[in-house]
């Protein structure tokens, strides 16, 4: 005999429509033991990212607080412009185009600034576009593994009730052996056969003179 997933099978023999379910039954259980797995393995890697993104944006966010909106980058831009356009058509001491140098500098690390501010923002809005777009997929997986649980529960339900099933048949079956077997007679049944077996009066009346006559042939020989 053989057994598949739980299931006795006479070699060569076609399964029962019971053996057969029982089969049909331990595979789609596997079968969600697996996306179950799958799942929880997705769930704890969106977990992580999502643990990284936060923090990432709780730091990105209280620099931002702290450096607050920043100069307006076209405006730096247009200074720096007009200052490159007095060096270039304008004659002047070699002090005062080092000083207007100088300001042009300071103007491009206010821009470099500016710029990495305004980075910094934006990278804050990816972050919090990711955080929620995250949580919404571990919503939709946490849903997955609850209905994962509930077609477990049905498909354990179901195979409990089929071997609840199996197990009272086969404790019924001596009883019925026993019922329908030969020596299965009852006591008004033997007084039945006794009763037709029994001859009458007017048939032992009958044999009775049957053999009077026979005995009377036989003396007159």
């Amino acid at each position: 005999m053989d057994t598949n997933n739980g299931a006795p099978v006479q070699n060569g023999a076609k399964p029962s429509p019971k053996e057969g379910r029982i089969i049909e039954l331990n595979r789609l259980i596997e079968e969600e033991k697996k996306k179950r797995i799958d799942i929880i393995i997705s769930i704890k890697k969106k977990r992580k990212l999502l643990k990284y993104k936060e923090a990432e944006l709780e730091a990105l966010s209280k620099q931002s607080e702290s450096a607050g909106r920043g100069p307006n980058i076209g405006r730096l831009r247009r200074m720096k412009d007009k200052l490159e356009f007095r060096i270039s058509t304008e004659t002047r001491s070699l002090g005062a185009e080092k000083e207007i140098i100088r300001e042009i500098n300071d103007i491009d690390s206010q821009i470099d600034g500016a710029i990495k501010i305004f980075r910094m923002k934006r990278r804050i809005n990816f972050l919090k576009d990711d955080t929620v777009s995250l949580n919404k997929e571990i919503d939709e997986l946490d849903k997955k593994i609850e209905e994962n649980h509930k077609r477990l529960d049905d498909l354990y339900s179901e195979l409990r009730s089929i071997d609840r099933s199996r197990r009272v048949h086969d404790e019924r079956k001596p009883q019925r052996h026993e019922e329908q077997g030969p020596m299965s007679i009852s006591l008004e049944d033997i007084a039945v056969i006794k009763k037709k077996s029994r001859p009458s009066a007017a048939s032992i009346d009958e044999i009775q003179k049957e053999d009077a006559r026979g005995g009377g042939a036989q003396l007159g020989v």
